[in-house]
């Protein structure tokens, strides 16, 4: 797996397509289909996937159940998530424990991945 994160519109798709020419493109939780494929899936947007699993359900086991899931099928897949930790704490303690959830699954991914890329205007930069 490989994790590439950034902020908002800093290029993060179009680095991870660069790379992955052949690969197929989602910004939806993979279906069966994307996963049987021999081909590799990047995985778009992961922080909206994470804030609407909590808005559903508020259960961390389970959402780590549903991504390790995919992590188990396919082993070319690409994670894209926005950095969203960096700033002023939010008020809205919901909106807290989704950052904060968010933030520790990045941060778990992160220890299992083969490679984190962080992008800045374009640029990729390894930071594991």
């Amino acid at each position: 797996m490989v994790i590439i994160t950034g902020g908002a519109y800093q290029g993060k798709t179009a680095y991870a397509m660069s790379l992955y020419k052949e690969a197929r493109v989602t910004d939806a939780y993979p279906d069966e289909a994307m996963l049987s494929e021999e081909c590799p899936l990047i995985w778009c947007h992961l922080e909206r996937y994470v804030k609407t699993f909590l808005e559903e359900t508020q259960d961390v086991a389970a959402l780590y159940a549903s991504i390790d899931a995919i992590l188990e099928q396919k082993k070319e897949l690409v994670l894209i998530g926005r950095e969203i930790g960096n700033g002023v704490v939010p008020m809205e303690a919901e909106t807290r424990f989704y950052r904060e959830t968010y933030g520790r699954l990045m941060t778990d991914l992160a220890k299992k991945a083969e490679r984190v890329v962080r992008v800045l205007c374009g640029i990729g930069m390894d930071i594991l």
